[in-house]
């Protein structure tokens, strides 16, 4: 084999190995960028269900905050009425927090039932 072709064989060898290398590079950045772009669309989507169920949780708090003053307009309960009675039912309560309890609808569904027995009334589904 001549020198010339020798540095030919070395030469194409090189560019060869060096190929090889460069391509695994590129397709572990690919990879890389890939792996990211997935988490990317997942993080999205579960904002979107996030944000979907937060949105249907308002929606029934809202109805829950109607229901409640609607008893008590019927019953003819005003806010210090049920903090009284709600107190006297071994619920420590002033008139204010729970003005404010009705006002934000932030209650949980044991109070709502507390409440409810207060005014001595149940929750009656209605049309909407």
């Amino acid at each position: 084999m001549s020198p010339a072709q020798a540095v030919a064989s070395v030469l194409g060898v090189t560019l060869i190995i060096t190929s090889g290398v460069v391509l695994c590079s590129y397709l572990d950045k690919r990879l890389e960028v890939r792996k990211s772009e997935i988490l990317s669309q997942e993080k999205q989507e579960l904002l979107a269900t996030q944000r979907f169920l937060s949105e249907q949780e308002t929606h029934r708090l809202k109805i829950l905050q109607v229901a409640f003053g609607n008893a008590m307009i019927q019953r003819g309960v005003d806010v210090e009425e049920l903090a009284t009675r709600l107190n006297e039912m071994g619920s420590q309560i002033s008139s204010g927090g729970l003005a404010n309890k009705i006002s934000r609808g932030g209650f949980s569904s044991a109070f709502l039932m507390q409440c409810m027995e207060a005014m001595d009334t149940n929750l009656i589904a209605s049309p909407r």
